[in-house]
Parts: C-alpha cells; sequence; structure tokens
C-alpha cells in the first residue's frame, strides 16, 4: 500500500519494508472488524495523495 515507507521512516523505522508489514496488518484488522459486525462487501480504495 502506499505511504508505508513514508509511514516507516517519520516512526524512525531503519527497515522501510516494517511500514509494508504494518500496512497489511491493519487493513487485515480493519476487515476482521468488518466481519464481526456483519458487514459482508467492503471496497477498499488506496490513494497516493503525494509522492516522496
Amino acid at each position: 500500500m502506499d505511504g508505508n515507507r513514508r509511514w516507516a521512516r517519520e516512526h524512525g523505522f531503519a527497515d522501510t519494508r516494517l511500514g509494508h508489514r504494518y500496512g497489511a496488518q491493519h487493513a487485515s484488522a480493519v476487515l476482521g472488524w468488518c466481519e464481526a459486525v456483519g458487514v459482508r462487501h467492503v471496497t477498499v480504495v488506496i490513494l497516493r495523495p503525494r509522492s516522496s
């Protein structure tokens, strides 16, 4: 997902791949919350507001 490398750098992680891991875990958690409350369909839109 876009912005994960930037997020990792801004949070002081030397290995920016951790940003991608965190992003994937967060997306999984959000989908789990949706499932828990009975949401059957989810549309995920990933936007890139800026490039760095």
